[in-house]
């Protein structure tokens, strides 16, 4: 069996899980010789991404 490189992916602001997911799947291709460390500062949801600009608007900033 193989040796597999570990990389390490730094998400500065926040990542999403679909970016998540896509690196999971890259790692899961035959044939890949890397495993993915993810770091964040924080996982985005459609919640926290649409928060601050629905409160920005409430506030009559938009």
């Amino acid at each position: 069996v193989g040796h597999r490189s570990l990389v390490l992916v730094v998400f500065i602001g926040g990542v999403t899980s679909a970016e998540i997911a896509a690196l999971r799947f890259l790692s899961a291709q035959e044939g890949m010789g890397y495993d993915f460390l993810v770091a964040t500062t924080k996982v985005i949801t459609g919640n926290t991404l649409l928060r601050p600009i629905i409160a920005s608007s409430k506030e009559g900033m938009i």
